[in-house]
This record gives C-alpha cells, structure tokens and sequence, in this order.
C-alpha cells in the first residue's frame, strides 16, 4: 500500500504509457523486422525478443505493483539483469556483425555509421543501473526503469516517422525532441504532485547529450583526439 502511493502507481495511466510505448515498439518494425523475417539473422531475432521480453516486461511490472503484487514483481526484477545483459550484448552483436566489409577493422567508422544505437545502448545501461542502485528507494526506481523504456524506443519511435511520407526530414532530432518533450511532461507532472524528479532530469540530459553527439559526432571525436595527443606526452614526460 505504501509502494503503491509514494510512486502514484494506482492510477492507471502509467500502465497505458507503458503499453503504449510497447505497441509503438510493436509497429515500428512491422515493415524493417516483421515482413522480411526470413531474411534476417538469428542474432537480430534475438535482440529483437529480448528487447520486446524488456518492453513488455516493463508494463507486466507496473500491473503487479498496480494489483500490489510485490512479491512476483521483486522475483521478475531479480531475472532483469540477465535479461538486460543478453539484450545488450546481442546489440553489440547486431551493430558490428552487420558492418559494410569496407569497414572491417575499423571501429571508428562503425561507431559513426550506428551511433545512436550505441549512444541507446549506453544511455539505457546508466539508466539501469541507477535504477538497481535505487532499488530501495520506490519513487527514484520506478522513474530510472521508466527511463530505460524511454530512451530505448527512440529506434522505433524514428522507424514509426519514417513511415511517414515527407521530403525526408531530420527524424533522428524530431524524435529526441518528442521524447524530451514526454520526459518534460513527466517532469511537470512530478512537479505538480511534489515527487522526486532527478531521474527525468537526468534523462532528459542524457537525450540531450545524444542529440549532440548524433550532429557532431566527427567533431566531438576531433576534440578528443586532440586532447589525448596533449595528455598523452605530458604523461611520458
């Protein structure tokens, strides 16, 4: 009882976001997954039902906390991290094993060419891991997980308004603009019922930090470069 108030989980609106989110998820990758099944790999038909297992994990969590099932959601949320390491380890494998022969054996322009699903993959990661970290503490938990679910529909989110027809805009910016804009919402809902809002601004950076460095991605690594060749001397000196 006191779960369910301290993270306002008895309205039902949580769960239909959460389902939401999910069906999002679902039609995103009608076109690219679903109708060409055949043709794609094992490792894709992996992380493909470990992502949705995630996704669809997330609204099962929010009824049983809902339905104060607290007893099965701490069981389903023990099995998460083995769930969540599958999942990003078949990313990784889906990002590289799918590289242009061109680009063996260069990391740098693999990194460029996937970008955001490694900038997902890292930011979904931090997410998760406050939210382990935060496991005691109600409010804070459920916002880092909630968070996790954000962030990774952005793949399916751009999907969805490529669906669209257009002269080709930028989807990539106009998604992480929508999504700021649900995480700035969830941010002035807490404000407006006095809950903890840390983690949606949190979220809310890391958006920001990936929308940066899907524009300047080749400059952020110039400046990098040129600061490790600064260091690097003054260290063997």
């Amino acid at each position: 009882m006191k779960i369910t108030r301290l993270i306002d989980l008895s309205d039902i609106s949580t769960v239909i976001l959460l389902a939401g989110i999910f069906g999002v998820g679902l039609i995103a990758f009608v076109p690219s997954y679903f109708l060409v099944l055949d043709s794609t790999s094992l490792s894709m038909h992996i992380h493909a039902l470990l992502m949705y297992l995630w996704l669809g994990g997330a609204v099962c969590m929010a009824i049983l906390i809902r339905t104060r099932q607290y007893r099965w959601h701490r069981r389903i949320g023990y099995a998460s991290p083995l769930v969540v390491l599958a999942m990003l380890y078949s990313g990784f494998i889906v990002i590289f094993g799918s590289q242009e022969p061109s680009f063996s054996g260069q990391t740098l322009k693999v990194l460029a060419r996937w970008r955001l699903p490694v900038m997902t993959i890292v930011s979904f990661s931090i997410l998760y891991l406050l939210g382990l970290a935060f496991r005691k503490h109600p409010q804070v938990h459920f916002r880092f997980m909630l968070s996790t679910v954000i962030v990774l529909i952005g793949p399916a989110l751009r999907r969805i308004l490529l669906l669209i027809p257009s002269t080709k805009p930028d989807f990539a910016t106009i998604s992480f603009l929508l999504l700021g804009a649900l995480t700035l919402a969830l941010i002035a809902l807490d404000i407006r019922k006095g809950y903890v809002k840390t983690p949606y601004f949190l979220t809310l950076a890391l958006l920001a930090l990936m929308l940066v460095g899907y524009h300047y991605w080749w400059e952020l690594y110039a400046f990098m470069k040129s600061v490790v060749s600064v260091i690097l001397p003054l260290g063997g000196g």
